[in-house]
């Protein structure tokens, strides 16, 4: 399947284009060490797939603000 197809089935089924390609090459590649890179680089993808979602989820890849818009840090006035 050539890399325009492929990329056309990912935008159509709303994935990612560069693990639609890696899969398809892993599978269809003959040479074993060119079939391996492939495998690893879907791996890889997944690992930070998960990490992009738990931190999404926990909220540590947030704007950088707290729930009240008031940042991280809190400067406190002092009154004379």
């Amino acid at each position: 399947m050539s890399p325009y197809l492929c990329t056309w089935v990912a935008i159509t089924l709303d994935l990612d284009p560069a693990t639609v390609i890696a899969d398809i090459e892993s599978q269809h590649e003959k040479n074993p060490q060119r079939a391996e890179f492939w495998r690893s680089f879907l791996a890889r993808a997944a690992m930070w797939a998960v990490v992009a979602c738990t931190l999404a989820l926990s909220g540590l890849g947030g704007s950088g603000t707290a729930p009240g818009g008031a940042g991280g840090f809190r400067r406190r006035l002092r009154c004379a």
